[in-house]
């Protein structure tokens, strides 16, 4: 799946830059570069690691509104939007969530959900504070993307993606007292959707929302597409994954990793999504159904940046998504979307497109609202100090995360309505009187990203703030969640360390190493949210070489003005020393004051004045000879005069005498600044009579060839010219009767008259071809978990087309008696494939209908030693029919999960020992066997038998000495547990010998049983 993300991009603008002092330069707002669609893949956490770092890490001291309640190497929280990790209980209780590992590595196998919740009447954190280790995760297996919520019901649940772990999908852990330390953590493996990866969930009471992409897979036809999980018992038991209607190849090129944002209030449940076009999907009714509108279009619509595609923007940069989304439902119910602003433009149709860096903020978009719009207050601004530094420092890397420079927003609600949103953005460095960097950079130079937080008290409408977090100048600040709920404070939980980007995103950052990262609980009272003290100072950025021409105004419409909070300023620019008058060279200066007072930085612009050597042009509308009625009075067609420079006089004469019929001329004047002077005629017949008809001239082409369906076809239109009316567009009538659902030929008919009544005619040719393919859909999941013997019923598929509407009669499936067979256990692939009359084919679906049933439990056992502390066995499952859970009860009040499990029994009672096996199916019936006198007859017969030689090159010879004669049962298993040999042997007396060296070297396990009693001896096999 390809992700269209930022590349590394290291600023070197004419300067070399060293860790200790680094360079400080400013990057205009037009400042590009290049975005590759294949540089990057979201990093999924199934990667493996390569290179091991030597830990290291940083803890910041505790502060009254900053605790460190987590700690983590593996640093990336998300490759795009934030989950919701943090969850405030309105009762003084807070639970924050992160990804965590101590690893130090990519691989980090032992990731999992980092947790902490805040007890308010002990006063304690559950896992404490000032952290140097990740607590033991809360799951059984490696996980990542924790997505924390509490039900109605006062049950805590966390759910994350399996990533290189034993199965693939979603696991929920839950506990069912929130922030309860004597309450035990369950987990479940939901794992119907293998490729689910980066879930976002939210819930309302204890119904459970969760939408997920697809690492490396398709789903509904969409690489990474979005599928969606329900829980209506608070976690408990599942739905999904379902498909959501328009979320499709239709709409959808490709969904990245973390693309999206997901918000519920009751049975309203909404989720923003999209890479270039953003997408709003509305569910009213608890998911049952879907819409979706489109809240940012470009065109193409599916636009993804790969080759052979361009956008179509006349020219011009577009401002569209970073793909970091939030999202919120208010009280009233009023949808809010935010995401990080990014400024695209493609029109080479090579792979990729380009951005601009600085020109970024976060945009934001609610139900009342026509269009998105930029929130001032969170564009780049130079650090608040006594003099106005620079935005950038020469080594940093814009590109240190896959959003942009101020991005990944995060929204809560206050109980009166008022909206909080946190963010994280580039910190512009702190400088000197000369402009040296004095801090807010990591070791190598690279700037720091703070944590920051707006509000809006009016429904966003305005914001307020806004207010630094982190602050701090000598961490980085990133992945700021906050609590849903605000109460007197906001909540939030964000990740600090020393260095600027991630170790696991290295690609991007290249200078990163593993090391500690604090997981950061902050916060701040609502009040102390206010607007800033306006010391920023202005910016200029722009065209700084300008060329003009002598004696006319300077046009510096290329400079642009900025400020925070003002925004556009660029008509308050001043310019000073420059005199048009002078030809050659020269310098002048420009500088800006904003509203508050504030000064820029004085710029130099350098003018160069050249002398105007081309003409001034007109441009006759009409033809440069046209007819006039005697006795009627001139009316000009009309022109145009146009100069490079700037023009000095113009006039227009004529002799014309309306009374005699003849020729006569117009005679069109102009003069430029520099003396260039131009004239054009134009001649007049003036007649007797009009008896000429019309010109009618179509706009575009005469044949056009168009979709079916598509209506946004408006045709181009035409133009009319009249020798005596002149232009007469206006009276055209058109006739039109295209119908774009229906394939086949038309026309587009132009009329006019003239006043005379002279008629002219002309038509346009539109052809309506059907190229488009059906959609195909299948309803129901696509993966069907089937009980062997119960009678299938397949729940289809529907299908349509624009043009022949429903095609479910013609939908083709391979279903058939046998397909799935379910007297048999195995795995079964249907297939529904459609074409529409025109022969599009929507190409071939897939629902895989595995057939199976709930395990049958069983087991066996060995004797593997005694010691002081007692004897010890190990369990062997044996289960029928793919059990992937178990539940081992060993007579003793022990328990175990795990498959073959091992248990010391500290004394030689009798014991009944019980096996449950799970699988998604459903679970066994415990198999009990009782073992008696635990080990002593079994501890006996092993020393009874001899296994030699040992180590051995293949052959193994077996004797028993305690049973000869008798009967016994010889198996041999490998490393891992897997029976390699096993035989019977009639009668022990003689020596048994079996030959190994097929196999390869490693210890094998030999297990004998005979007169109910069981031997376990070792051997190993040397190559």
């Amino acid at each position: 799946m390809k992700k269209i993300l930022l590349i590394v991009f290291s600023i070197s603008i004419a300067f070399v830059g060293f860790a200790q002092a680094p360079q400080l330069i400013e990057l205009p707002k037009d400042f590009k570069l290049h975005v590759d669609p294949s540089d990057r893949i979201p990093v999924s956490g199934a990667e493996i690691g390569h290179v091991v770092h030597q830990p290291g890490y940083f803890i910041a001291t505790q502060r009254d509104s900053r605790t460190n309640v987590g700690f983590t190497t593996y640093d990336l929280q998300t490759n795009n939007s934030i989950c919701r990790r943090i969850v405030n209980l309105g009762n003084g209780k807070v639970i924050t969530t992160y990804t965590g590992s101590d690893d130090f590595s990519l691989g980090a196998p032992d990731r999992g959900t980092g947790y902490n919740s805040y007890d308010p009447v002990t006063m304690n954190w559950e896992n404490g504070t000032n952290l140097s280790t990740t607590p033991n995760r809360l799951e059984s297996d490696r996980v990542g993307w924790p997505n924390a919520m509490v039900t109605s019901g006062n049950r805590e649940v966390v759910v994350t993606h399996f990533a290189g772990a034993l199965v693939d999908g979603l696991n929920i852990a839950y506990r069912n007292d929130a922030g309860n330390v004597d309450s035990p953590w369950y987990n479940i493996q939901y794992i119907q959707d293998p490729s689910a990866t980066w879930p976002r969930a939210a819930n309302s009471g204890d119904t459970i929302y969760v939408i997920s992409s697809h690492f490396q897979a398709p789903f509904n036809g969409v690489d990474g597409g979005i599928a969606f999980f329900r829980s209506f018992d608070g976690g408990i038991n599942w739905t999904g994954p379902d498909t959501i209607e328009g979320m499709n190849g239709q709409n959808f090129a490709q969904v990245g990793g973390d693309s999206y944002a997901i918000d519920a209030k009751g049975s309203k449940v909404q989720f923003v999504c999209g890479t270039f076009q953003i997408f709003l999907f509305t569910s009213l009714d608890a998911g049952e159904t879907w819409s979706h509108q489109i809240l940012l279009p470009v065109d193409p619509p599916l636009y993804s940046g790969d080759a052979g595609e361009v956008l179509n923007t006349n020219g011009d940069s577009i401002v569209v998504g970073d793909e970091s989304y939030s999202l919120l439902t208010d009280d009233n119910g009023v949808t809010h979307v935010w995401y990080g602003r990014n400024v695209v433009i493609d029109e080479d149709p090579a792979a990729g497109w380009n951005y601009f860096p600085a020109n970024v903020g976060i945009m934001y978009w609610n139900s009342n609202m026509s269009e998105p719009e930029l929130i001032p207050s969170t564009q780049l601004a130079a650090a608040q100090q006594s003099v106005c530094g620079p935005l950038f420092a020469a080594n940093d890397n814009l590109q240190s995360y896959f959003n942009n420079l101020v991005s990944m927003p995060s929204a809560g609600l206050d109980a009166s309505g008022n909206i909080y949103l946190v963010y994280s953005a580039y910190k512009s460095p702190r400088v000197d009187a000369n402009f040296n960097l004095v801090s807010g950079a990591d070791v190598d130079g690279i700037v720091f990203r703070n944590t920051y937080v707006i509000k809006s008290m009016d429904g966003g409408s305005s914001w307020i703030g806004p207010y630094n977090i982190s602050q701090d100048t000598t961490q980085e600040a990133v992945y700021g969640s906050i609590a849903r709920m605000v109460d007197d404070s906001i909540h939030v939980v964000f990740q600090a360390d020393a260095n600027s980007g991630t170790a696991v995103q290295d690609g991007l950052q290249g200078n990163s190493s593993f090391s500690g990262n604090e997981i950061v609980y902050a916060t701040v009272a609502v009040t102390d949210i206010v607007n800033p003290p306006d010391i920023t100072c202005p910016t200029i950025s722009g065209a700084f070489n300008i060329n003009s021409f002598q004696g006319c105004p300077i046009d510096f419409g290329g400079l642009r003005a900025f400020d925070n909070p003002d925004g556009d300023i660029s008509d308050l620019i001043q310019f000073i020393g420059i005199d048009s008058s002078v030809l050659g060279f020269q310098q002048g200066s420009a500088f800006v004051i904003d509203g508050a007072g504030n000064s820029s930085d004085t710029i130099v612009i350098n003018v160069t004045i050249v002398a105007d050597v081309d003409a001034p042009t007109i441009t006759l509308a009409g033809p440069a000879s046209v007819d006039m009625l005697i006795n009627t009075a001139w009316n000009d067609p009309g022109f145009t005069i146009e100069d490079n420079a700037c023009l000095d006089s113009t006039s227009v004469s004529d002799d014309i005498n309306n009374l005699v019929a003849g020729m006569y001329t117009v005679t069109y004047y102009a003069r430029d600044n520099a003396g260039l002077v131009t004239v054009v005629n134009r001649t007049v017949n003036v007649i007797s009579a009009d008896n000429t008809d019309p010109v009618i001239t179509l706009n575009g082409n005469s044949t056009v060839t168009i979709e079916a369906c598509d209506n946004s076809y408006v045709d181009a239109g035409a133009t009319a010219f009249d020798n005596i009316d002149f232009d007469i567009t206006d009276s055209l009538s058109v006739s039109n009767n295209i119908d774009v659902f229906t394939p086949g030929t038309y026309m587009v008919t132009y009329t006019v008259s003239d006043n005379a009544g002279n008629t002219a005619m002309l038509s346009r040719t539109v052809i309506v071809e059907d190229n488009t393919a059906p959609s195909l859909s299948l309803l129901g999941s696509p993966t069907i978990l089937h009980y062997k013997d119960d009678p299938y019923t397949d729940a289809g598929a529907t299908a349509s087309d624009c043009v022949d509407g429903s095609l479910d009669g013609a939908i083709t499936t391979n279903i058939g008696v046998n397909n799935p067979d379910v007297s048999t256990r195995a795995t079964y692939n249907l297939t529904y494939d459609v074409s529409d009359a025109a022969g599009n084919a929507a190409g071939t679906l897939t629902r895989t209908v595995i057939v199976n049933t709930e395990p049958a439990a069983d087991w066996t056992y060995y004797f593997d030693g005694a010691d002081a502390s007692g004897r010890t066995l190990v369990f062997q499952d044996q289960s029928l029919y793919n059990p992937t859970a178990w539940q081992w009860d060993f007579g003793d009040g022990a328990t175990s999960s795990d498959d073959n499990p091992t248990h010391t029994y500290p004394n030689t009672d009798d014991r009944t020992i019980c096996l449950t096996s799970t699988n998604p199916w459903g679970s066994s019936s415990p198999t009990c066997k009782t073992i008696t006198n635990v080990g002593i007859a079994d501890i006996e017969f092993t020393n009874s038998v001899n296994v030699f030689p040992n180590p051995t090159d293949g052959l193994v010879n077996i004797e028993i000495n305690e049973f000869s004669g008798n009967e016994g049962q010889i198996t041999i298993y490998d490393a891992g547990g897997k029976n390699i040999i096993s035989q019977t042997t009639a009668n022990f007396s003689s020596r048994v010998t079996i030959d190994l060296s097929n196999n390869a070297a490693g210890v094998y396990v030999v297990k004998i049983d005979a007169n109910g009693k069981t031997a376990v001896k070792y051997v190993t096999l040397e190559n």
